[in-house]
């Protein structure tokens, strides 16, 4: 969805991601950059080696979620756990996109810590307790329109 907003800007975007990359193809005029690697169907990412990644630098990182919470991004499939984790040491600011019934599913593995994450955009249906959880650690808390 991120991606269909953006298609007029003038950006850069960097993304591993299939179905980002082939929408901003076909109808944006983006600079796009995918690195290179092997494509992982089930995920629909495609993951190079290690150093390959660390080429890239992005001032800004957006990245849905399996489960989210104050532990931080959680996730289960290690293959995309390995290519966020790359996308997140070349990245100034994380910021999560997720709807609120992402915080009361839990996951095996925190593939971005709380204190890396700057925000979090979410639907009205996060709790106080949660914003405000989240605001003491760090993370500022955007809430959509939901539609």
């Amino acid at each position: 969805m991120l991606a269909q907003e953006i298609v007029s800007k003038h950006l850069k975007v960097i993304t591993n991601s299939m179905p980002v990359a082939s929408l901003l193809w076909r109808e944006s005029k983006i600079h796009l950059v995918v690195p290179g690697g092997e494509l992982h169907r089930e995920p629909e990412l495609f993951l190079g080696r290690v150093d390959e990644s660390k080429n890239y630098y992005a001032s800004k990182s957006f990245i849905g979620a399996q489960a989210f919470g104050v532990r931080g991004i959680m996730e289960t499939n290690p293959v995309l756990i390995e290519g966020m984790r790359h996308f997140f040491d070349c990245s100034d600011q994380i910021i999560v996109i997720c709807d609120s019934s992402k915080f009361d599913l839990n996951a095996r593995v925190v593939s971005c810590p709380i204190d890396r994450i700057t925000k979090l955009i979410t639907d009205s249906g996060i709790t106080d307790v949660m914003k405000n959880a989240l605001n003491e650690m760090g993370v500022e808390v955007i809430i959509s329109c939901d539609p």
